[in-house]
């Protein structure tokens, strides 16, 4: 897995993680079969994304993500977008499930 964004306090870590998919089977609506063949020609590219909460370097929670898909050299679009078009995008929403999780697992070991 690639770090491609963070956000750090004193004790927690908020980070992005993608990984690229090798092969990718497009899944989505792509009547014409344009999207599959960006995908083979490296046009675009698909990825699997998570989010991963660490408390002190610690795993204390993670949201992810497969099969995203955008035009290769545009992936920073996913953690981008929403900045563009907010509400309803995948990136916040997994930050915030993310972060959820953490604080049901700290309150859980406090």
């Amino acid at each position: 897995m690639t770090l491609v964004w963070s956000f750090k306090t004193k004790q927690y870590c908020v980070a992005l993680y993608v990984e690229q998919e090798q092969h990718y089977r497009y899944d989505g609506c792509d009547d014409d079969g344009s999207v599959q063949r960006a995908l083979d020609r490296g046009e675009y590219v698909a990825f699997d994304s998570t989010v991963i909460v660490e408390r002190n370097g610690t795993e204390i929670a993670r949201d992810s993500l497969g099969g995203s898909v955008y035009e290769f050299g545009n992936v920073h679009e996913f953690w981008t977008a929403h900045r563009k078009s907010p509400g309803g995008h995948y990136f916040p929403d997994m930050v915030r499930s993310a972060i959820r999780q953490a604080r049901k697992e700290y309150a859980k070991a406090s």
